[in-house]
């Protein structure tokens, strides 16, 4: 079993600070649910949006959720425009965003698979995976 970190993060330089009543932009993927999805009439919702709803209460600032096509939010994220949710937290990604230090929402990445087909076989198909 894996475990995957879902958070969601700020794409600020150390100088900056979020003054009570700002308005920060949080992107997201476009439809995963139960995480975050967009209805119909254009409103977010999902686990993460709950999330960072309640730390809105807790520090005065107010998150505006932005969802398009993954490849969009993660480079309108990583470009600085705005903060991402629903990010998978690995070394690589840590050199480039400030993630959070203490999750906000953890999630647990399980593969089934029939009992014909090896563990060993998926660590082989990881491993062919990373060399291409």
């Amino acid at each position: 079993m894996r475990s995957i970190f879902f958070g969601f993060l700020f794409l600020f330089s150390s100088a900056d600070i979020l003054f009570a009543g700002e308005v920060v932009t949080i992107f997201g993927n476009e439809y995963k649910p139960p995480k975050i999805w967009q209805t119909r009439d254009g409103v977010q919702k999902g686990i993460l949006v709950e999330v960072i709803k309640e730390v809105e209460k807790e520090i005065d600032v107010k998150f505006e959720f932005n969802t398009f096509p993954w490849a969009r939010s993660y480079k309108m994220a990583l470009n600085g425009i705005g903060g991402i949710t629903g990010i998978s937290f690995t070394n690589a990604r840590d050199k480039l965003f400030d993630f959070n230090k203490i999750p906000l929402f953890n999630d647990t990445l399980v593969i089934i698979t029939k009992k014909k087909v090896k563990s060993s076989d998926l660590i082989q198909l990881k491993t062919s995976e990373a060399k291409r």
